[in-house]
């Protein structure tokens, strides 16, 4: 047992190892002494001096020194978004960074099912950098992050389409404006928003009334890349009440039909505008995430603001995706063969486009007051498909 000496402080001495050459140190608690101790004897063993910081410190500090000089400005506001609502607020703060197991980084992760896959993954790579920054400063014993799992998949949500009254006041809404102009894209052809907000001028005929979809901007990578597959490469017939919306509009070949400029509208431009439009027809509401950031700020005293993150805050009646889901549903009830439904959605396999029918058979037991705008657009966009097949005027 270690004792003070007269300047109040516990001297001692520590060797490594054998052979080496003693040293001598001090401190002025016995819980600094063996702390004190342990470090340099890890210090020597790794070759780096460990770090007593909480983990969310250090995660804060990556963040900071690793993550932020390698974003585009316009990404680092919602990365940090990410980092705060998804593991900060996960994590306890006095919980020190050695303490950490792979446990609780898969609780962390496994807490966000349900939610959007793209999200998650982004979590996921947060949690592998934040542990490769603590390993290699000495806070983290190893990287606990490397065998991280996605949460197990709940069961798929039934396909839907849109009532009348939601069909009717998306209309409302869409006009000149980018997002407007990508809500038209996704609600009268049925594209993926990745197709919308790669379509150029280019590849919109304005003589034939089509669309030649040839690519798609990556969610992932944030740049123009091929389409999902080989066969969502396919033209679309265009409804009279689009071409209204666009010719009007039309702009030079080389420039984007959303943004109107030659770099396509940002993914986080679109989700961001998408909540607001949804805020503001009431088809959206506070969701879990917003509770427990209610609930922290009430403990901290501060007040909870869920428009500074609308997206994360807010859980809408229906996705972007639930177009594509509609536009399904309004050419099955427009009789349009599944052979042509599968090249107008740029599904890959019949089967895959037989199963989407089937799921809206099933749906449209139940369905009362679905949308009959799409319905005549599709009825409309049938009998041109079928006189082409024909031949006939």
């Amino acid at each position: 047992m270690p004792k003070k000496g007269k300047d109040g402080y516990y001297h001692s001495k520590v060797t490594p190892a054998k052979g080496v050459k003693p040293v001598y140190f001090r401190a002025r608690t016995l819980r600094e002494f063996n702390q004190e101790r342990q470090r340099i004897i890890e210090e020597y063993r790794t070759g780096r001096q460990g770090r007593d910081l909480s983990f969310v410190d250090l995660a804060e500090e990556w963040f900071r020194v690793v993550k932020v000089p390698r974003l585009r400005p316009a990404s680092v506001y919602s990365q940090r978004s990410i980092l705060k609502v998804h593991i900060l607020a996960f994590f306890p703060p006095q919980q020190l960074a050695r303490a950490i197991r792979y446990k609780d980084l898969q609780s962390c992760v496994d807490q966000m099912q349900g939610m959007a896959r793209d999200t998650i993954a982004h979590v996921i790579s947060m949690l592998k950098g934040i542990c490769r920054y603590a390993v290699s400063e000495g806070a983290m014993a190893a990287d606990y992050a490397s065998a991280l799992c996605f949460p197990v998949t709940a069961a798929p949500a039934p396909r839907s389409a849109l009532t009348a009254d939601q069909a009717a006041a998306l209309r409302s809404v869409i006009g000149a404006m980018p997002v407007h102009i990508a809500l038209a894209l996704l609600y009268y052809c049925g594209l993926r928003t990745g197709e919308a907000l790669g379509l150029q001028w280019a590849d919109v005929d304005f003589k034939s009334r089509r669309l030649h979809v040839l690519r798609q901007l990556n969610r992932c990578t944030r740049s123009i890349a091929d389409t999902k597959t080989a066969s969502s490469v396919r033209w679309v017939d265009m409804p009279d009440e689009l071409f209204n919306i666009l010719y009007p509009l039309r702009a030079l070949p080389a420039l984007y039909v959303v943004s109107g400029a030659s770099d396509p509208l940002p993914f986080s431009q679109f989700q961001y505008a998408y909540a607001r439009i949804m805020i503001s027809l009431g088809y959206a509401r506070l969701n879990e995430c917003a509770e427990k950031k209610a609930a922290q700020c009430e403990k901290a005293g501060k007040p909870f603001k869920p428009s500074d993150n609308v997206v994360t805050y807010y859980s809408c009646d229906f996705t972007p995706h639930t177009l594509r889901h509609n536009y399904a549903t309004a050419l099955y009830r427009a009789q349009v063969d599944p052979a042509m439904a599968m090249k107008l959605l740029g599904h890959t396999s019949y089967d895959t486009t037989l199963g989407v029918y089937t799921d809206i058979k099933n749906m449209l037991d139940d369905a009362v007051s679905l949308d009959d705008h799409l319905l005549r657009s599709m009825q409309k966009v049938a009998e041109k498909l079928q006189t082409k097949r024909t031949g006939t005027v």
